[in-house]
């Protein structure tokens, strides 16, 4: 499991969501990023948007697991706080600029306004350290943003066992309550979207709970199109 896979009931990390192929993208032109704090949910929902388009998939945790050979908790107690942030930045950065030709612009094949022939822009499931990132911060403007909004108690809660997450305090609720502290002016400033991710109500199945957050970052970012595929001009936050 990934650093932000929502859990299933049983444990299990959260497959996909049954459908038989792509839906239409509201969004062909314009990468999305999901952010949020640790155990926010942003694997689970943007691997499951990705699937649901058919675009690439790019999850911080198991790509800088599959370049390092360490998680993020590893990389943090090896090298240092400071060390994995930079590596979830680079990440994130070479995320959004991997399908961008030598000048700069998107790679959108040669068929001009036939969505056709447009190269997918990738759905990425951003580290939580990167809003505290300038050069990210920055990097998200022309993206559709999705934040995944969750209280700092009910992620304790979800992390509790979660041994592959970094822990920079032993008090696991107070850490998290310091993080959404310091980050949610940013979470704010860089959302186009944001999302609450709930609890699962008790009796609820977890499956449909997780569905219904998909279903609602979907329809929000759908909300989001402007003509020609392309996302929103201004952020939430913006002044």
């Amino acid at each position: 499991m990934t650093d932000d896979t929502v859990a299933t009931g049983d444990g299990a990390p959260s497959g996909g969501d049954g459908r038989t192929g792509p839906a239409a993208d509201p969004l062909p032109r314009c990468p999305v990023v999901v952010v949020g704090l640790m155990g926010s949910g942003k694997t689970t929902v943007a691997s499951r948007l990705a699937g649901r388009w058919g675009r690439p998939f790019r999850d911080s945790d198991a790509d800088l697991l599959a370049e390092t050979g360490s998680t993020a908790a590893e990389l943090a107690r090896r090298e240092g706080a400071d060390r994995l942030h930079a590596l979830e930045a680079d990440h994130l950065l070479r995320a959004l600029d991997e399908d961008r030709d030598e000048e700069g612009h998107a790679d959108e094949g040669h068929g001009g306004d036939d969505r056709g022939d447009l190269v997918p822009r990738p759905v990425v499931a951003a580290a939580a350290s990167v809003v505290e990132d300038e050069r990210c911060r920055a990097a998200l403007g022309p993206a559709a943003v999705v934040w995944l909004d969750a209280d700092p108690a009910e992620l304790a809660r979800r992390q509790a066992d979660g041994g592959h997450r970094p822990a920079y305090d032993e008090d696991l609720g107070r850490m998290l309550r310091d993080m959404d502290a310091r980050r949610r002016p940013l979470f704010t400033a860089v959302a186009d979207l944001v999302v609450l991710s709930r609890a699962a109500a008790p009796g609820e199945d977890p499956g449909r709970w997780i569905e219904a957050l998909v279903d609602e970052a979907a329809a929000g970012l759908a909300g989001l199109a402007r003509p020609g595929g392309t996302g929103p001009d201004v952020k939430r936050g913006s002044t």
